[in-house]
């Protein structure tokens, strides 16, 4: 990215227009309940398959899925760094062992079936039906992304591609508040970039619109769930790409993700432990997805631990993209994985715990409700670690409880009830793990 941007002076007239393009994206939003969620959900699956359908029964379009197929295959044999057949698949996942070579068998034989299929006399509508229930990635139907198929289409299909495009542009205006939220809180943290809110809030919506043609309700959870996540990384993961930070070798901070989980079980007094607990959970994950143990290469030492803290405590970007663990695909900000820039990971680690322990006793000291709602007023939700406006607390909870019904007066006296209670009759272990937590949060304020 060119560095030689005037870094951004956020004037009260630019805060004024970001303001008023947040306020135009709320008016969009659309309130659907999760039933209706799930209708639109479902009728786009079904008309996806109607176009799936007619696809293969067009020669121009089915040629072109069939060319595809064998190019990928041949390209497959020369190389192993080249794509897979399995790619094809909307169930592609690389962290199952031998799933993928499953779906290369599986979509091997659909296409060497139709396509034999097609050339008997009665067959092209059964070989349809077949490569239908072959569970293909949507972009190969509906977009030039894959193949350039949609020049191809003829007037009926692309009526149902019309159609189908209408209903995810209702489900993107569900999530048009959240996404303008979420968007307008990454801004806020870029102070001095060149990247401005309106990049970031079509990032945004973009996420969710391609979010809304691979989303299963069967499989996936709701709607709205699934396009918080969709959103939250796509966002992260485009400033990633465009800010002016240091660059950290994706290896590195990948490997991160064990290193937190085990500082989080023996903390930060011995490197050795780290590294012995992260191995425990390594070991554990390599057999349960893969069914084998560590390599050499895969076992941490005192030393290598202290390698990976060095790398968060020395610039590392908090909007680098990681994997969650060195098993799943889901990619997260490492922002995400840490409490705050600038502190020790003893600190951090320190500050997590008391967290954890805090969030664990409230919840069972209030209830679920009214935790939830009080956890996002003062900053204890592990997504929104910072105290939220009475207005940010009922958007959120609304957003997260379809359906639910939550005004900004029932906020605030709730918080009066809490903390009268709180100071009546809450235990002297919950008070003194509250006066810990905010000495640890505020320190150097």
């Amino acid at each position: 990215m060119d560095n030689t941007h005037t870094n951004i002076t956020r004037t009260p007239a630019t805060k004024t227009i970001h303001n008023y393009q947040y306020k135009l994206v709320h008016k969009q939003q659309l309130d659907l309940s999760e039933d209706e969620q799930n209708k639109i959900t479902q009728k786009i699956g079904k008309l996806l398959q109607r176009i799936v359908y007619m696809s293969w029964l067009n020669p121009h379009t089915r040629e072109l899925l069939h060319l595809e197929w064998q190019r990928l295959r041949t390209l497959s044999k020369q190389s192993k760094k080249a794509p897979k057949v399995s790619k094809m698949s909307r169930d592609y996942n690389s962290s199952k062992a031998g799933h993928n070579q499953q779906l290369i068998k599986d979509i091997n034989t659909a296409f060497t079936e139709a396509y034999h299929l097609s050339k008997k006399q009665g067959g092209l509508r059964t070989a349809a039906k077949l490569i239908k229930e072959t569970n293909l990635h949507p972009l190969y139907f509906v977009s030039n992304e894959r193949i350039p198929i949609m020049e191809s289409h003829n007037d009926k299909t692309l009526a149902v591609i019309d159609e189908m495009n209408e209903l995810r542009k209702l489900l993107v205006r569900r999530v048009m508040l959240i996404a303008s939220q979420l968007s307008l809180e990454k801004f806020q943290q870029l102070a001095g970039e060149v990247i401005d809110y309106p990049d970031l809030l079509q990032v945004a919506l973009l996420a969710a619109y391609d979010g809304s043609l691979i989303f299963d309700g069967d499989r996936d959870s709701v709607w709205t769930s699934f396009a918080h996540r969709r959103i939250k990384n796509s966002i992260s993961k485009f400033v990633a790409d465009n800010s002016r930070t240091v660059s950290v070798p994706r290896n590195k901070i990948d490997k991160f993700g064990p290193v937190r989980e085990a500082i989080d079980i023996v903390g930060m007094s011995d490197y050795a432990a780290i590294a012995t607990e992260t191995n425990r959970i390594n070991a554990a994950k390599k057999k349960e997805s893969s069914n084998r143990k560590l390599k050499p290469s895969e076992i941490f030492t005192a030393q290598k631990v202290e390698e990976y803290l060095t790398y968060i405590t020395e610039g590392m970007s908090l909007d680098n993209i990681v994997n969650e663990s060195s098993e799943e695909n889901r990619e997260i900000a490492l922002v995400e994985t840490l409490s705050k820039e600038g502190y020790s990971p003893e600190d951090l680690a320190d500050e997590a715990m008391a967290a954890r322990s805090l969030r664990r006793m409230l919840r069972d000291y209030l209830g679920e409700t009214r935790y939830e709602i009080m956890s996002l007023r003062w900053g204890l939700d592990e997504k929104f670690p910072e105290m939220q406006e009475y207005n940010a607390v009922m958007e959120i909870y609304r957003y997260r409880n379809p359906g639910k019904k939550l005004h900004r007066i029932q906020i605030k006296k709730l918080e009066e009830a809490v903390i009268k209670q709180l100071k009546e009759e809450s235990p002297r272990e919950l008070k003194e793990l509250w006066v810990t937590y905010n000495a640890l949060r505020t320190r150097g304020e």
